[in-house]
């Protein structure tokens, strides 16, 4: 039986629920945004179903995504709980095993899932997300086990783009020593608005979930990621039966701080900032996130 904290809790999570909801509402209404019949044309593969709990999931890198095909993978009984995939390999099979809308053939299917289903995505401010792919995968101190990979690849591809020929070639003769990408370069690259670099870590949330297209019914937010988390898994019932997994899957990088990220976009030009800005607008409005108040450096508003 609920107590009166625990029911004043819930409440206040449904209100935070509603408001993030209707958010997204209004800003699909006020802009045309697409409507449930792309959502049956061209269906995201990013949407990941739960028939036993009717629930479907968004998948968006770095914001926990691999926490919640980990607890999805138990659930479906695909692997055991103590199960010690690391990230790439529990992603990867996850990828092959787990359940997608796009693979439903049936028009009802369809329907059930649009109309019965929790459908629900997680977010994160997008310069927070955008700090988190540099140092998980491209800042030279990182710890990540593939780093290698992406430094050598798309990291000297960003140096060769933006610094002087000799520097490259100062850092492409030895790239395991001489490796130094800066974050700002890394910010001018994924806001270079001739570019427009595609990678699904960074991908506008917008283009990855189509939020418009789906309806989604709840919202979470890595900036109050415990609480959205013991809140969706009460109300849909997962708390009787399964813990939510450990994050150190889904690589935290600890970006999504105030004070970390103003110190990493302090000296970023402000054109830089701007078109970073410009890319994840969309973002920005549909789900709450202030815009920066670039003139004065403050990338997350009082």
């Amino acid at each position: 039986m609920e107590t009166s904290h625990q029911h004043a809790w819930i409440k206040e999570q449904e209100d935070i629920q509603y408001q993030r909801v209707e958010l997204l509402k209004k800003g699909c209404i006020s802009k045309q945004y697409e409507s449930h019949e792309f959502l049956r044309i061209h269906p995201p593969p990013s949407l990941f179903i739960v028939p036993s709990h009717r629930m479907m999931y968004c998948a968006v890198p770095k914001i926990a995504s691999s926490s919640w095909k980990h607890l999805f993978l138990i659930v479906g009984r695909y692997v055991g709980v103590n199960s010690k995939l690391n990230q790439n390999k529990l992603n990867t099979y996850a990828s092959k095993v787990l359940p997608r809308f796009s693979h439903l053939k049936n028009k009802t299917e369809k329907e059930d899932v649009i109309e019965l289903y929790l459908k629900f995505l997680f977010v994160r401010h997008p310069f927070s997300r955008v700090l988190s792919v540099f140092k998980n995968k491209l800042d030279p101190n990182t710890k990540f086990e593939r780093a290698s990979h992406w430094q050598r690849h798309l990291g000297m591809s960003i140096i060769k783009r933006y610094r002087k020929l000799d520097d490259y070639k100062k850092v492409a003769r030895n790239v395991k020593k001489n490796y130094d990408l800066k974050f700002e370069e890394f910010v001018k690259y994924v806001g270079d608005p001739k570019l427009k670099p595609r990678n699904g870590h960074w991908n506008e949330v917008y283009g990855t979930c189509r939020p418009c297209a789906v309806s989604y019914n709840f919202i979470g937010k890595i900036e109050t990621m415990t609480t959205d988390v013991e809140y969706l898994m009460k109300k849909t019932k997962l708390a009787d039966d399964y813990k939510f997994p450990s994050m150190s899957l889904s690589s935290p990088t600890n970006s999504s701080g105030k004070k970390t990220m103003e110190s990493y976009y302090q000296n970023i030009p402000v054109q830089d900032l701007q078109n970073l800005y410009r890319r994840y607008t969309l973002d920005f409005k549909l789900f709450g996130y202030p815009k920066p108040d670039f003139v004065n450096g403050k990338i997350v508003p009082d």
